[in-house]
């Protein structure tokens, strides 16, 4: 008898473990699938209404002028969306993304630009700041995706050799080009002064000060009187309400 249960447990044990992990790999597939979904809709908006530029290189150093490495048609973006404020780029990595802006910095937590529900989300701007980025810093939020899409790479930031290789994001706006020229990066918490809304010069020298001191990679890059910030978003699991921000120098090209 004593035999016969253990034999129960044995079994209800590997039943259990088994349906544990059935559900696993459900919850997986139905992750990766959200994100092949999400990567899919990018596609078709590049193919809509993002094309390379071929001019010249866009690796030349800022003084030089350098030509922006896409062109972006915000008249077809805008037709499949009015929200699309921006498009996101960095050579050489997955960043190639429009940035939504909404009414509250829920909507698109969870929805792709066509208005889908998507755990993938978009990336999108902090609905109290300005759509044409002339705030003192502007915020843009990203999931940290598993495959590595979306902010899925920021953390990638933490190495020194791979912010001396991406050291330049582009922002495109419907009013023209910016050059991201990147200077911090670190780890803070959700409700930190990264996510505040800047209202002076003095209080940009303050988040840039702060995020020079902590952050993960060295910089040597100086701010001028009149630069507007922009910080990249996504969350960490250093602590429950960890996330690293990426901050640069808006430069309008």
């Amino acid at each position: 008898m004593k035999k016969n249960r253990w034999q129960w447990l044995r079994w209800g044990g590997i039943v259990l473990a088994a349906v544990v992990l059935l559900f696993s790999g459900h919850k997986l597939y139905a992750y990766f699938k959200q994100a092949k979904s999400s990567e899919r809709a990018v596609d078709a908006l590049v193919d809509k209404a993002v094309a390379a530029c071929t001019e010249a290189p866009q690796t030349a150093a800022p003084a030089e002028a350098p030509t922006p490495p896409l062109v972006v048609d915000f008249e077809a973006l805008q037709k499949e969306n009015p929200d699309i404020i921006a498009w996101l780029y960095c050579e050489d990595t997955v960043i190639n993304y429009p940035v939504l802006q909404s009414t509250d910095n829920a909507y698109y937590l969870y929805r792709l630009a066509d208005g889908s529900e998507n755990s993938a989300g978009s990336l999108f701007a902090d609905f109290r700041n300005a759509a044409d980025f002339s705030d003192w810093n502007t915020i843009i939020y990203g999931h940290n995706m598993k495959n590595g899409s979306m902010f899925g790479t920021l953390s990638d930031y933490h190495e020194q050799a791979y912010y001396e290789a991406h050291p330049v994001w582009w922002l495109f706006t419907p009013e023209g080009a910016y050059r991201i020229e990147l200077f911090a990066g670190y780890i803070t918490a959700a409700d930190a002064e990264a996510f505040s809304l800047l209202q002076t010069r003095a209080e940009r020298d303050a988040l840039a000060e702060t995020a020079r001191a902590r952050s993960t990679f060295l910089s040597d890059l100086a701010l001028n009187d009149e630069d507007r910030l922009i910080t990249l978003c996504t969350c960490s699991y250093e602590f429950d309400t960890a996330r690293y921000v990426l901050l640069g120098v808006l430069q309008k090209v």
